[in-house]
């Protein structure tokens, strides 16, 4: 969940909502590069990414986002194959 705000709306008292949004979303696999997203404000509130991996090893599979303000969020899931 993230707000996307794009700083060009207000409160409902008036005052500016400075912008706050993601920028940038990198995806890695096994340790390459398998996605990258460059955004601007103009993308929706709470974003869902969608794309098509081939999983063909096993390994990491990383998300890590930089807002507007350089915070970095990082989300990895461990990708195995089943033997049964």
């Amino acid at each position: 969940q993230h707000p996307m705000d794009t700083g060009f709306f207000r409160s409902a008292d008036g005052q500016p909502i400075p912008a706050y949004f993601i920028k940038d979303v990198t995806v890695t696999y096994a340790g390459r590069q398998v996605a990258h997203f460059t955004w601007t404000s103009g993308i929706s509130r709470d974003p869902v990414v969608t794309f098509t991996l081939v999983a063909d090893r096993e390994g990491p599979l990383t998300m890590r986002w930089v807002d507007n303000k350089d915070a970095v969020f990082e989300q990895t899931a461990q990708i195995a194959f089943s033997t049964t």
